[in-house]
């Protein structure tokens, strides 16, 4: 499996049940990244390894969200980025850890369960 492999079976499996709880309203199969970038970050750490990292995304309207990403050698690997409009920058970046982010609330693990299950099945 590659990376482009792996964003498929995520972009197939993404659902209103693996979407952020607060953002479940925004969520449609039109943007079906909403909400979705932490359980995304902790499978791709599973299927790829690397980091994890939390920042900030500052809309050009000067909205702040918090966001999580992958980082590979070095690389960036961001499959719900689009979630965000054009002009949007990322600040304050740090690395977390996976027990750390599966420690917060919002049902994180829950979510992370569904995704995870969805993409192993999906890549059979």
């Amino acid at each position: 499996m590659n990376l482009r492999e792996l964003e498929l079976c995520l972009e197939r499996s993404w659902n209103r049940d693996t979407c952020y709880s607060p953002m479940r309203e925004k969520w449609s199969r039109d943007n079906p990244t909403i909400g979705q970038c932490t359980a995304t970050s902790l499978v791709v750490k599973d299927y790829f390894g690397g980091d994890i990292v939390f920042c900030f995304a500052v809309t050009p309207n000067g909205d702040r969200e918090s966001h999580f990403f992958n980082r590979l050698r070095y690389r960036n690997v961001d499959f719900t980025r689009r979630q965000f409009p054009d002009g949007t920058v990322f600040v304050e970046e740090r690395i977390m850890e996976k027990g750390h982010i599966l420690s917060m609330p919002e049902g994180v693990n829950e979510r992370y369960a569904i995704l995870r299950e969805r993409v192993s099945q999906g890549l059979k």
